[in-house]
């Protein structure tokens, strides 16, 4: 499984995001603070 470390402000992260539930990929989100 896949970690995407994030912080929730960024829009960068946001784009990150989508790309792995768009192609139905399993993944492990992981805020930074």
């Amino acid at each position: 499984m896949l970690k995407l470390y994030y912080t929730p402000l960024s829009v960068n992260s946001r784009r990150v995001w989508v790309a792995p539930l768009e192609k139905q990929i399993a993944f492990e989100p992981l805020p930074l603070t």
